[in-house]
């Protein structure tokens, strides 16, 4: 879990690189768009839930009810908006100039996010835990 990984780590930072998009751009139509949708959900569940174990673990630690847990700084780089154009059929497409691209986009999208955040590496976590788990849903530590 991810919670463990941070803890046995001597690296203050932990970076996802999310491959599937968390949502969808517009509401799935059709048999297929339904199907890709319903993969990405299935796909992303236990990052989901990984990262509110994380939030959760964060908050009691902020609150000095964990003694000896120091914050893991979550990031996130991922081209929701760009990866979330492609058909989830494009998963299983070997064509080379599609993995071009989607390397290209890679390189891209860590380029931006390293320009953006760079500085707060080791500071801060860069990923908005709020849309993954509101205050209002941690239990009480």
């Amino acid at each position: 879990d991810l919670v463990t990984l941070a803890r046995t780590s001597p690296i203050e930072d932990t970076l996802i690189v999310q491959l599937a998009p968390l949502g969808t751009p517009r509401l799935p139509m059709t048999t297929v768009e339904i199907g890709g949708a319903v993969s990405r959900f299935t796909f992303n569940a236990p990052l989901l839930r990984e990262l509110r174990h994380v939030e959760f673990v964060n908050e009691c630690g902020r609150r000095g009810e964990l003694n000896g847990y120091r914050e893991i700084f979550l990031h996130r780089v991922g081209g929701d908006a760009t990866l979330g154009a492609f058909p989830a059929s494009s998963k299983l497409d070997p064509n080379p100039a599609l993995i071009e691209a989607l390397k290209t986009l890679g390189h891209d999208a860590m380029d931006a996010w390293l320009k953006t955040n760079f500085a707060n590496l080791g500071r801060r976590s860069t990923m908005p835990m709020d849309a993954v788990a509101p205050a209002s849903r941690h239990p009480r530590c």
